[in-house]
């Protein structure tokens, strides 16, 4: 098994960004299908509960984080933290019913009917991203990435079929993943791992337990931080509100592509430097120059086409929701920065500053959060939701500062040049919407079209880094020559 610090970084990272955009392009098609099919308050109710679940889910995929550091630290002893990670599940599901089932006894609510659902959600979920933490840890990022690709598509087939075939309504958006996530995990570590053999020790638990249990409270934190805004429309305003909420992130998604494809590799490298004892800043500063590469250019596309773009993705349901689009296309820009520092922490062994970047915001941004939504206010909730992931990622910042590396030794010129490039592509498409609107899909496809020629052009011209990072990825696609 070769160490995690000799991982190909870019080879790994372009693997993963083509497995992560297979994977979004089959997961966007048939959440655009369903979000058509369902009214806009079963669809909210729905990821209501699944992101209650992915909440509820951030205990054991906090022990399979710290398993995956433990694992990139000794490749060779892999199946006593992997049944760990699954007793973790089983257990943690366990409690979870048992709660739920009080729960329901004592309080009425919507979301009764998918309690199930939501449980087997809960119970398998975790299980792939364990498995995929074992694929990180030994240093197999892209193929951990390409798990995510194949749970999506099956995950998309399997919609339809429960959904459409067997009629099971919203509760299908649950059963979906959960069967898709039990299938691909089983299957993926029997085939590269073989069966798991050597149970946990007590050595294995306390080889985790520090680095798990500011693990743990980090985990917990950042996705409470991340689904606030979803859980609480559906629980204190409307699954309607959800249901814009979370499909603004669906459409949002591509900001998410490039940042994705290096955040894993970041940990696994820094993890490794750190064994060796000096961290490179070499991929902290790659992350940071490409991780909003495409997310900059869509906050200008939201402003812009939101309003017309959301109704005509989603349906009528989705009308005047453009505002929600801009706030959660801005926030993934400060987001994805936010994940290279907190993989850059994590890599480098400081879980506990994760723990305390993620708790502060949860908690702050929850209790504002609840507060906007009750009173209402758009412009409220758009200023929000920037200044909670903007703040996120300056902690992050600074803790980088602090614990691993100078950060002076980072530049932002890329970054500041990508804000340029969509400023022009901004005029642009502003001026091309002015004669010919946004009414169809193919009129919209020709805007976007458009506006990511204009970007790339200007990127292109005025960067050269944007032209050394172009001709690095060209490189790594380009044949290479051999003698006879």
């Amino acid at each position: 098994m070769k160490s995690p610090a000799n991982v190909d970084f870019i080879r790994e990272s372009i693997i993963t960004f083509l497995s992560d955009s297979l994977d979004k392009i089959a997961a966007f098609i048939a959440f655009v299908y369903f979000a058509n099919y369902f009214t806009t308050d079963a669809f909210g109710t729905a990821y209501t509960v699944i992101g209650i679940s992915m909440m509820a889910g951030s205990a054991p995929k906090a022990i399979a984080d710290a398993i995956s550091k433990r694992i990139s630290e000794d490749t060779r002893t892999y199946d006593p933290y992997f049944t760990l990670g699954v007793a973790s599940i089983i257990a943690f599901v366990l409690f979870a019913a048992a709660v739920v089932t009080v729960v329901i006894k004592l309080v009425e609510s919507r979301f009764e009917v998918l309690a199930l659902a939501g449980l087997v959600h809960l119970g398998t979920r975790p299980f792939l991203f364990h498995v995929e933490r074992v694929y990180d840890g030994v240093g197999m990022t892209g193929a951990a990435a390409s798990l995510d690709f194949v749970d999506g598509v099956l995950t998309a087939l399997l919609r339809f079929v429960l959904i459409l075939g067997l009629g099971f309504g919203p509760s299908g958006l649950l059963y979906s993943g959960a069967l898709s996530a039990a299938m691909v995990g089983t299957v993926a570590y029997y085939l590269q791992f073989g069966m798991p053999t050597a149970l946990p020790t007590r050595d294995t638990v306390a080889d985790i337990k520090t680095f798990a249990g500011w693990s743990l409270v980090g985990r917990v934190s950042i996705e409470a931080f991340h689904n606030w805004p979803t859980v609480l429309a559906g629980v204190f305003v409307s699954p309607t509100l959800a249901s814009w909420i979370r499909s603004a992130q669906t459409l949002s998604m591509p900001g998410d592509l490039p940042g994705r494809s290096v955040v894993k590799s970041i940990f696994v490298q820094v993890s490794g430097d750190l064994e060796r004892g000096a961290v490179d800043v070499t991929p902290i500063q790659t992350g940071i120059d490409i991780a909003s590469i495409f997310g900059i250019p869509l906050i200008a596309g939201a402003v812009i086409l939101g309003d017309s773009l959301m109704p005509l993705v989603f349906g009528a349901g989705y009308e005047n929701a453009g505002y929600v689009l801009v706030a959660v296309a801005a926030a993934r820009v400060f987001d994805q920065q936010a994940r290279i520092l907190i993989s850059t922490l994590n890599g480098a062994d400081h879980p506990d500053a994760t723990a305390k970047t993620n708790i502060a915001h949860a908690i702050g941004a929850g209790i504002v959060f609840m507060i906007v939504m009750i009173l209402g206010g758009r412009l409220a909730f758009l200023l929000v939701l920037i200044a909670a992931y903007a703040s996120w990622m300056a902690t992050a910042y600074w803790f980088v500062d602090q614990r691993v590396v100078d950060v002076d030794r980072l530049s932002w010129r890329f970054v500041l040049e990508q804000a340029l490039a969509a400023m022009v592509m901004t005029g642009a498409v502003a001026g091309v919407s002015a004669y010919v609107g946004a009414s169809s899909w193919l009129i919209t496809a020709f805007l976007i079209g458009i506006g990511g020629i204009v970007y790339a052009a200007v990127l292109l011209t005025a960067s050269r880094r944007g032209r050394r990072i172009a001709k690095t990825v060209y490189g790594r696609f380009r044949p290479t020559q051999t003698q006879a």
